[in-house]
């Protein structure tokens, strides 16, 4: 009777695994329906006909052709960027030169600012300066002797003169450099310790400007002579002996 109970124990665990085998086999089988089925779906949308791939090769091969150079054109290409880089680049002095002067001009804002958060109403006045005067002994034929050399100035009247006792000069000149103009005032044969006036001729050119004797009030007829940011005013005779006389100049002025 017990060997018949395991008989049976035994066949009824067998059919357990072949249920059990078979519904495994069932399980995995439609798993590997569904991965077909998914790949065949990808497939079938990235798929591509003859015509379809010829007409992408063709693209690709005109967008090569399109975007392809010679040497030549490379060559060209960069001449012109060596070219570029020649014109354009700068040395340390350039740029230390640039910032000196951005420094410089900085610094006048700055003045210039407080000048005017001090006393805002205040308009910019020219000052009176006490005068410059030269008066050079022994004047060597030719030599600029500096009267005045500022900056913001105003130059009101000048007055230049030579003492000669033998021989007679051929020129007095007053020579003014005013923001990098050169202008002159020439006296011809200037007669002994007598005071030459320098006067605007506005018909001749900068380098003939009158120098004349004071017989006109010239100041009675305008404000001031010149005016500038820089300004040098200089004077010089021209004889051919030198002699041990003084030669004399005056700058009247004021400065900002």
């Amino acid at each position: 009777m017990s060997e018949k109970k395991v008989v049976i124990a035994l066949g009824i665990i067998c059919i357990i695994l072949l249920v059990g085998t078979v519904g495994a086999v069932i399980y995995y089988n439609n798993v590997v329906n569904d991965k077909n089925a998914t790949y065949n779906s990808y497939v079938s949308s990235h798929i591509h006909a003859n015509s379809e791939f010829d007409s992408l090769k063709s693209d690709y091969s005109s967008y090569k052709t399109s975007h392809s150079y010679t040497d030549s054109e490379y060559n060209s290409l960069q001449s012109t960027y060596d070219s570029y880089i020649a014109t354009h680049s700068h040395t340390d002095s350039d740029y230390n030169s640039v910032a000196s002067q951005l420094a410089s001009a900085n610094t006048q804002i700055g003045n210039l600012a407080r000048a005017l958060n001090e006393n805002p109403t205040t308009e910019l006045i020219f000052q009176q300066q006490p005068d410059a005067v030269i008066s050079q002994a022994n004047p060597v034929s030719g030599t600029l002797y500096t009267v005045l050399e500022a900056t913001n100035a105003r130059i009101i009247s000048i007055v230049g003169e030579i003492v000669w006792e033998v021989t007679q000069p051929t020129l007095l000149e007053v020579v003014l450099t005013i923001d990098g103009q050169e202008i002159t005032h020439i006296a011809t044969d200037p007669i002994s310790a007598q005071g030459y006036s320098a006067a605007i001729s506005e018909g001749n050119p900068p380098t003939a400007q009158a120098l004349g004797l004071i017989t006109t009030v010239f100041t009675a007829y305008r404000a001031f002579l010149y005016e500038g940011r820089n300004v040098k005013v200089q004077i010089r005779v021209t004889w051919e002996v030198t002699q041990p006389t003084p030669l004399i100049c005056r700058v009247k002025w004021a400065q900002l």
